[in-house]
């Protein structure tokens, strides 16, 4: 087991990647400021990479990214199934759970504003019980290639302009049918989103009753306020959103 814990507070191209890793946490930091120049803008990369040609072996497994900040981002997650240079082992087992996202803004950063970007088939990866609060954004994933095994329960999210959207689909179950068979859909709040393009079980406020659900959130304080519908929602019972107990023990929340 790995485990970072600390401050990524990194001014560069990505704040965090991995290329070959099994078994790996990252918990409990702040990644922040990261805007697209030389690459798309993209802040955490796991993105298989068998560099010289000599590692067919490499694959990028079972990885948990939990409790985190990322704020202030062009774009947020880039994962890569495969390398599509030299041979590689397929990325699978990416769990990324209660994590702030803050800040996800294109016009802002120079970047598309998407949560994820999936491409070259990776395979079970998971998003629970994230919150994630968006500026100017093409939306929540686009995707390329199938991928399965994908799960995106409980989340507070905005829709941006195409939610989830696959390369030559139309956005919604058109691209989830193709490109996410099977996936699990559920417990989302999908604000500014069309319920009609999505499974069933999930919820679609507007932008504006989705800010006033959030105690303070000019001040980044994104507890959803006392007794809200939201509060015990989740597939799970728990709140929709991160778990900001979780959060508020971690000293880079601030």
């Amino acid at each position: 087991l790995v485990r970072s814990r600390g401050l990524g507070d990194v001014y560069k191209r990505q704040l965090f990647e991995l290329k070959n890793a099994r078994d790996v946490t990252i918990e409990d930091n702040l990644f922040e400021r990261n805007w697209a120049e030389a690459q798309s803008g993209y802040a955490i990369l796991f993105t298989v990479r068998n560099q010289d040609g000599g590692c067919p072996w490499c694959a990028v497994e079972n990885v948990r990214f939990q409790r985190n900040v990322v704020r202030d981002v062009a774009a947020a997650f880039q994962i890569l199934g495969t390398d599509y240079l030299k041979p590689s082992r397929q990325t699978r087992g990416i769990v990324i759970r209660d994590n702030v996202i803050d800040g996800l803004d294109g016009r802002a950063w120079g970047g598309d504003g998407y949560l994820l970007q999936m491409t070259d088939s990776p395979s079970d990866i998971t998003l629970d019980h994230n919150t994630i609060i968006q500026g100017e954004s093409s939306g929540i994933l686009k995707v390329d290639g199938t991928v399965n095994g994908f799960v995106f329960t409980n989340n507070l999210t905005g829709h941006g302009a195409y939610g989830i959207i696959a390369s030559a689909r139309a956005p919604g179950n058109d691209s989830i049918r193709n490109n996410l068979p099977g996936a699990r859909i559920a417990g989302n709040v999908i604000a500014g989103g069309n319920g009609s393009w999505y499974p069933p079980g999930n919820l679609f406020p507007s932008m504006a009753e989705f800010r006033s659900a959030f105690v303070n959130p000019s001040a980044r304080d994104f507890r959803l306020t006392v007794g809200h519908a939201w509060g015990a929602a989740a597939t799970d019972g728990r709140p929709i959103g991160a778990d900001l107990r979780a959060q508020s023990r971690n000293p880079t929340r601030r």
